[in-house]
C-alpha cells in the first residue's frame, strides 16, 4: 500500500500557545483529503480534529481564539466550527458546491467572521458573520 503524504499544510497560531494546522492531500476529481489538527502547547505537540467531507479542494482556513473557525474552498462550501475544529458544519446555502469559489477569509474573536466567495454567473462578494457563522450578510458585491 503506497504512503500518503500531505500535499498541502497551513499552520495559524492565533495565541502564543494556540493554533491550527489544517491539512490536506492530493487533490483530483473534486475530491480532496483533509485533517484538522490543533496544538494548545505551541505546536509542541499536535491533536487531530474533527473531518471534513472529501467533496471540494481547501483553498484557506482561519480560526480565533475562542474556538470558532473556517475552512473555505473551490468545488466544495463554506464550512464553520464552533468547537475548536471537533465539529464542522457545511454551509451549502451560503458557498454552493460546484459554484461558488472561497477565495479567502478571516475568524475572530466573538464570532465575528468574513469570507471572500466568487462565482462565474454573479459578482464576487464579501459576506460577514457576527453569530459564529450561524446567520451572514453580504457586505459588499464587486462587478
Amino acid at each position: 500500500m503506497p504512503r500518503r503524504f500531505a500535499f498541502s499544510a497551513a499552520v495559524e497560531l492565533v495565541t502564543r500557545r494556540l493554533g491550527w494546522a489544517t491539512c490536506v492531500g492530493q487533490p483530483g476529481a473534486g475530491r480532496q483529503p483533509k485533517a484538522v489538527f490543533s496544538t494548545a502547547d505551541g505546536g509542541r505537540t499536535w491533536r487531530r480534529r474533527g473531518d471534513l467531507s472529501w467533496s471540494g479542494y481547501v483553498w484557506g482556513s482561519a480560526f480565533a481564539c475562542d474556538d470558532f473557525g473556517l475552512v473555505w474552498e473551490s468545488r466544495g462550501t463554506l464550512y464553520v466550527t464552533r468547537d475548536g475544529s471537533d465539529h464542522w458544519n457545511g454551509r451549502t446555502d451560503v458557498a454552493m458546491p460546484e459554484i461558488d469559489v472561497g477565495g479567502g477569509g478571516a475568524a475572530f474573536a466573538g464570532g465575528r467572521g468574513l469570507v471572500f466567495l466568487s462565482r462565474g454567473d454573479r459578482p464576487a462578494r464579501l459576506l460577514a458573520t457576527r453569530d459564529f457563522g450561524r446567520t451572514w450578510r453580504v457586505v459588499h458585491h464587486w462587478p
